[in-house]
């Protein structure tokens, strides 16, 4: 079981991007965030590369909580042979894994602790969606979908902050009307069009599915906490 590591995107891309694309909806996530960083790194000079077990996360500037993306994949047999799971983890962010297997999640894990320190403890549990036939709200809602505009602005802002507080998602992220914008996705050719949902929410879940969304998989997000120093000897 061989773990390889790197903060180059384009290395990334090309060892496990057959993988990734094998189960475009699974590997979303991934492949959206990877995509972008590609595109970033265009013009920029390439990130110095790291292939090693997964204690090379520890090596300087590719620790995990350091402010550098770090990014690997996995091969259960000899060092060449076919991708069986990857991992995506940018700064500020949860570390993300594909579907793999239970051993190979476990040493990711056991790693992961023993660099970054602290004890996991389970912070969400998300369900992966995909949209089938878009089925429109009924009743519709009042009015119609339309591009938010500069006046807009700090009201959407408000709007979003506080709905990111109520769910305890992370602020500053895009969210939209789902109906609207997954027709709009389709309109664009889209052949995939997913999303996650707190499993928690029964709300949001069974709404999506009243779109058309039909559920793909189930997710654990991990936290983990420092340890804490214990009273006495």
């Amino acid at each position: 079981m061989v773990w390889s590591t790197t903060t180059a995107v384009e290395e990334f891309l090309a060892e496990a991007g057959e993988f990734l694309r094998a189960e475009p909806a699974r590997n979303s996530v991934v492949l959206t965030v990877a995509e972008n960083l590609r595109v970033k790194v265009v013009t920029a000079s390439p990130a110095a590369a790291v292939s090693a077990s997964p204690a090379a996360a520890a090596a300087p500037g590719a620790s995990p909580g350091s402010d550098r993306t770090l990014l690997g994949w996995w091969r259960p047999g000899a060092d060449r042979g076919p991708v069986g799971g990857a991992f995506l983890h940018t700064p500020q962010f949860p570390v993300f894994l594909t579907a793999m297997s239970r051993q190979a999640a476990a040493a990711f894990a056991a790693t992961w602790r023993q660099r970054a320190g602290g004890d996991a403890q389970v912070h969400r549990r998300m369900r992966l969606f995909r949209l089938a036939e878009l089925i429109p709200p009924d009743p519709r809602p009042e009015g119609s979908a339309r591009l938010a505009a500069e006046p807009d602005r700090d009201l959407l802002i408000a709007w979003f902050d506080a709905f990111a507080r109520e769910v305890d998602d992370l602020a500053g992220q895009d969210h939209a009307a789902t109906a609207a914008v997954s027709q709009a996705a389709r309109d664009a050719g889209a052949q995939e069009v997913v999303l996650y949902t707190d499993l928690a929410n029964p709300t949001s879940n069974a709404l999506y599915q009243r779109l058309g969304y039909r559920p793909v998989e189930d997710r654990v997000v991990l936290s983990y906490l420092a340890r804490q120093p214990h009273d006495g000897p």
